[in-house]
């Protein structure tokens, strides 16, 4: 996924969040991949976890989500301790094709860091 944003950048006329994700939705397709979305972060930083069935394996799940989720929410607190909340420059920064890109990368290494690591405790338990 991380090289999916990247290469996103390269699309003509990719300047804005949506192009972003609409660019990268658009590339996962035609390679025959469908993809759901685990979870948002919105604006104001706000975290929504899309709802999963409560089992073992889905609340493992939720925690790599919550993980790729909360690096959102720093960027947000970052851009908004910067620009201020609701600014020109803070929606200006907030959808920024670069900035978003760059965002999602590092929320898609957090997530790669959790799964590494839960992978890790499993095997050390001899799970």
């Amino acid at each position: 996924m991380q090289r999916e944003y990247q290469q996103a950048l390269s699309q003509p006329g990719v300047t804005t969040g949506a192009d972003v994700e609409n660019a990268v939705d658009a590339s996962l397709a035609a390679q025959g991949i469908t993809t759901t979305t685990g979870g948002t972060t919105d604006q104001s930083g706000n975290i929504t976890i899309t709802p999963r069935p409560p089992n073992p394996c889905n609340d493992v799940l939720n925690a790599a989500t919550w993980d790729h989720e909360r690096v959102h929410q720093q960027t947000q607190q970052s851009l908004e301790a910067l620009h201020g909340a609701g600014t020109s420059a803070f929606n200006n920064a907030w959808n920024d094709a670069t900035n978003w890109v760059n965002d999602d990368v590092n929320a898609y290494r957090a997530e790669i860091d959790f799964w590494t690591n839960f992978k890790s405790s499993c095997s050390a338990c001899g799970a």
